[in-house]
């Protein structure tokens, strides 16, 4: 089938007829479908495109895939575990329940692909773009994410512990009861993100913007926020026991039934009497 596929620009089974002629006899669309088939086929290689194609299910385990166009390719439960996607165009991609462990995605493209429920423990994915991209449930456990765009990325209830997005752009993103425990957030710009019920126990947020971020509910306990920028934030219900605020900005912050207990203020002290201001 593969033969006689590629004989369309000489003939097929012994006609001797030409490609148009060949065209013809099997109808308007017949060669575009066969063509599509063969690319969807077989494993991967650097810069292949598998654009629109159904890859799900695929055993991709270790593959080299640097420079693939994947644009609305179907991957759901693929299994990518230790896959090479750096620089890989991803745009739209459904990746719902894959196995990306230890996959390198350094500078791919993931804006607009589905990637609920997959498995990225280990990941790299620093400097990707993930705008708008749907991680719900994701497991992003010690996942390199320095430098990454997550603006308007959904992330509810997804597992970030140990991760690192020192740098990441994750304004307007969705971070509801996400688990970012020990999580490096160095430099991050938080800014209108939604972190109601975000567990941020132990995290790393010295110099990160948080200017309007919604905070109801978090738990900052143990929490550096050194230098951070928080002017307008919404904290209520938060709890900040032995938090770090030193040289925070709280400006217009919102803080009732926050616990204040052993928190260190702006002012670097831990004081008499709470709430903490600038």
């Amino acid at each position: 089938m593969v033969a006689c596929a590629v004989m369309l620009l000489t003939g097929c089974g012994g006609s001797g007829g030409s490609a148009a002629d060949a065209s013809a006899g099997a109808g308007a669309g017949s060669p575009i479908v066969r063509g599509a088939a063969i690319k969807c086929e077989g494993q991967g290689y650097p810069k292949v495109n598998w654009s629109g194609c159904d890859k799900s299910y695929s055993k991709q385990y270790g593959a080299e895939l640097s420079r693939a166009t994947l644009v609305g390719t179907n991957l759901s439960y693929a299994d990518l575990g230790m896959a090479q996607l750096s620089r890989a165009n991803l745009t739209g991609a459904n990746l719902v329940g894959a196995n990306l462990t230890g996959a390198d995605l350094t500078g791919a493209n993931l804006s607009g692909a589905d990637l609920t429920g997959a498995n990225l423990k280990a990941g790299r994915l620093n400097g990707a773009t993930l705008s708008s991209t749907d991680l719900q449930g994701a497991d992003l456990t010690g996942a390199d994410l320095t430098g990454a765009n997550m603006s308007g990325a959904g992330l509810t209830g997804a597992n970030l512990y140990l991760a690192d997005l020192t740098g990441a752009n994750l304004s307007g993103a969705n971070l509801t009861f996400t688990n970012q425990y020990e999580a490096t957030l160095t430099g991050a710009n938080l800014s209108g993100a939604d972190l109601t019920g975000a567990n941020l126990a132990a995290a790393n947020l010295n110099g990160a913007t948080l200017s309007s971020t919604d905070l109801s509910g978090a738990n900052l306990s143990d929490t550096a926020l050194i230098n951070s920028t928080m002017t307008g934030a919404a904290l209520n219900g938060a709890n900040l026991t032995r938090a770090n605020l030193t040289g925070a900005n709280m400006s217009g912050v919102t803080s009732p039934d926050v616990t204040w207990f052993r928190t260190i203020c702006p002012s670097g002290h831990i004081p008499n009497r709470y709430p903490c201001t600038s």
